[in-house]
C-alpha cells in the first residue's frame, strides 16, 4: 500500500505516472550489455587506443554530420574558469565588505577565498598558453 501511496503521490499534476515500477535513485540507466562489450572488445581487439584511431575516426565522422564542417572547439579554459576566478574575488570582496563593516576586522575566509581566485585565475592563464601551444602545433 506504502508503494502505491508513493507511486500516485509522485505522478506530475495527479497524472498517470511516468514509469510502470518504481525507480530507486541509485540504480542506473545501463545500456545494452552485449552492444556495449562488443564495443569494448572491438577496441582492445584493434589494439589502438590513441589518437587518430577506428573510433576516433568514427567519432569525428558523426561530428562532423552532426555541425556540418566544423568540429566545435570541446576546450575553452578562458570561457570555463574566469567566471570562477571573479566568482570567487567577488565572493570574497562582498565577504570582506561585511565582515569589515559589522567587525571592523579582515578574517581568515575572505583571504582564502582571494587567495583562491588569484589561484584560479593563474591557472586559467596557464591552461589558456597550454591549450594555444597544442592548436598552434596541430596547424
Amino acid at each position: 500500500m506504502y508503494k502505491e501511496l508513493i507511486h500516485d503521490t509522485l505522478s506530475d499534476l495527479r497524472g498517470s505516472p511516468a514509469f510502470h515500477e518504481s525507480l530507486h535513485v541509485g540504480r542506473p540507466n545501463i545500456c545494452n550489455r552485449d552492444a556495449f562489450l562488443a564495443r569494448v572488445g572491438g577496441i582492445l581487439d584493434n589494439q589502438w587506443l590513441t589518437n587518430n584511431g577506428p573510433v576516433v575516426q568514427e567519432f569525428v565522422i558523426y561530428a562532423l554530420g552532426l555541425h556540418g564542417d566544423k568540429i566545435p572547439s570541446l576546450y575553452a579554459p578562458i570561457k570555463l574558469l574566469a567566471p570562477i576566478a571573479a566568482l570567487f574575488l567577488l565572493t570574497s570582496s562582498g565577504y570582506y565588505g561585511q565582515t569589515f563593516a559589522t567587525q571592523y576586522q579582515l578574517i581568515n575566509m575572505s583571504i582564502l577565498l582571494f587567495s583562491t581566485s588569484v589561484i584560479t585565475f593563474l591557472i586559467v592563464l596557464i591552461s589558456e598558453q597550454i591549450t594555444n601551444l597544442t592548436y598552434r602545433r596541430d596547424e
